[in-house]
């Protein structure tokens, strides 16, 4: 019975054994025409910031600079990376590249002052003032509107009566 079993099983597991051997065919590769925005690895790189994963917030970063390497928020983000990790001669690099390509860009000169407040801290001291920025634009501040002081609700305190005496542990009523 085992053998007449075996010589049946033979042909089906040789018949199974060649339609295994035969690849299909792999679907055909779609090529992107065109590199993603800038905006996408401008994001990652942010939520890696966010994280603190420095590292691949420069890859991201790099991948944007590949795209675009004129693009100003990239080489904000670069400076602030640097800034992290305390690399202020390569923070310092970025930021005047950002400012090259865009003078009036507040965020960019606000990351350089911060910058420069970093550096002082970790050096121990104010780096000399003409390496330092001047200003890009004349800012106008505005007298702040007075806020009306908000009403409290009046509480009342109402008189507690003292709780009846509770009976000893020992003492049992009734």
């Amino acid at each position: 019975m085992r053998k007449a079993l075996r010589i049946l099983m033979l042909p089906l597991l040789l018949g199974l054994a060649a339609c295994a051997g035969v690849p299909e065919p792999a679907p055909p590769l779609r090529m992107q025409s065109t590199a993603p925005p800038v905006g996408i690895y401008y994001q990652g790189a942010v939520k890696a910031i966010l994280r603190r994963d420095y590292a691949t917030a420069l890859d991201y970063l790099q991948a944007a600079r590949a795209a675009d390497p004129q693009d100003v928020p990239t080489l904000n983000a670069f400076g602030v990376v640097y800034d992290k990790l305390g690399r202020f001669d390569l923070s310092r690099r970025y930021y005047a590249q950002a400012v090259a390509r865009d003078p009036s860009s507040r965020v960019v000169a606000a990351n350089m002052v911060y910058s420069r407040m970093l550096e002082a801290t970790e050096d121990g001291g104010l780096p000399p003032p003409e390496a330092a920025p001047g200003p890009t634009q004349t800012v106008v501040t505005i007298p702040a509107m007075p806020v009306p002081e908000p009403e409290l609700p009046k509480i009342r305190i109402a008189q507690l009566e003292p709780a009846p005496p509770r009976p000893a542990p020992g003492d049992r009523a009734g």
